[in-house]
């Protein structure tokens, strides 16, 4: 049997029957992803937690040393709340992706540390190199906020 030749695929083209393509993940579909309700059922528990908690600090700092130290702070909790955005959207790909070896577990595993490590990295430097934040204000917003993630625990079921 011959192989279809140029003119062939050209002529299904132009009748409006397209080739099947793989599906590709687009920015809207992550984006629907990203607002589905497991998603935000993972995260909504510790946002909340990690607010309260990051709130309490920031009035607690505005009330004894004034509103600079508390923006530090609010900084340092929304430093910890990107921290565990990212982290839950890792594991978010990990879960609702295909079944992993563990060596491909391990490297996921890895990447994502590496990646939440460089995040804070960053922010910290962005916070007191750039912005010239209270380093104390800041340390205290993003310990009050990873303590709000210590509280609500991971809560995997499998």
């Amino acid at each position: 049997m011959p192989a279809p030749t140029a003119p062939g695929l050209f002529a299904r083209a132009a009748r409006g029957v397209r080739p099947a393509r793989p599906q590709q993940a687009g920015r809207k579909q992550l984006i629907n992803r990203l607002i589905s309700g497991s998603f935000l059922d993972r995260i909504g528990a510790a946002l909340r937690i990690q607010l309260v908690l990051v709130g309490l600090a920031a009035m607690v700092l505005f009330a004894v040393s004034g509103k600079f130290q508390a923006l530090s702070a609010l900084f340092g909790g929304a430093m910890a709340t990107l921290n565990l955005v990212l982290l839950e959207w890792r594991r978010y790909q990990a879960d609702s992706g295909r079944a992993l070896s563990a060596g491909q577990s391990l490297w996921v595993l890895y990447r994502s540390a590496i990646e939440r490590f460089a995040l804070v990295l960053a922010l910290f430097a962005l916070g007191m190199g750039m912005l010239r934040l209270e380093p104390l204000s800041l340390l205290i917003g993003f310990v009050a906020g990873q303590f709000g993630l210590l509280l609500t625990g991971t809560k995997r079921n499998n």
